[in-house]
């Protein structure tokens, strides 16, 4: 299985555009391991999120997962790179298989420099 399962709901979100991950945007190179059922991204007062929720579609449990967002300019120049959790609570850091978690991410517009175009994002867990 390729990366277009992850990657079948992107476009644009918000003002930013989702890129699709790569296999190395995943932990080990293995994309079978999640899917992103989904991901928006919204900017209020300044301050960007990029929200969605990711389901453990492989066979053991993952602990800390870890989302990633790399934010690109319109010229496709990395801005930025910001991360979050998968957890439903602070305490709640493991993701069952069949299970899905939610993410958020937020950055400020006003501190990268540059207008934030698109974003991507990548996985890593424990």
């Amino acid at each position: 299985m390729g990366t277009s399962s992850l990657n079948s709901r992107h476009g644009s979100r918000g003002g930013l555009q989702q890129l699709p991950s790569n296999t190395s945007d995943f932990q080990s190179g293995d994309p079978t391991t999640l899917q992103l059922v989904f991901a928006h991204a919204s900017k209020s007062f300044g301050q960007w999120e990029i929200k969605g929720l990711v389901k453990n579609t492989g066979n053991d449990s993952i602990s800390f997962l870890t989302v990633i967002a790399t934010i690109y300019d319109s010229n496709m120049k990395i801005i930025d790179t910001e991360q979050g959790y998968a957890t439903v609570s602070g305490s709640d850091n493991t993701i069952d298989p069949g299970v899905s978690k939610p993410f958020d991410i937020f950055f400020s517009a006003d501190q990268l420099g540059a207008t934030p175009a698109f974003f991507k994002l990548g996985y890593n867990w424990q």
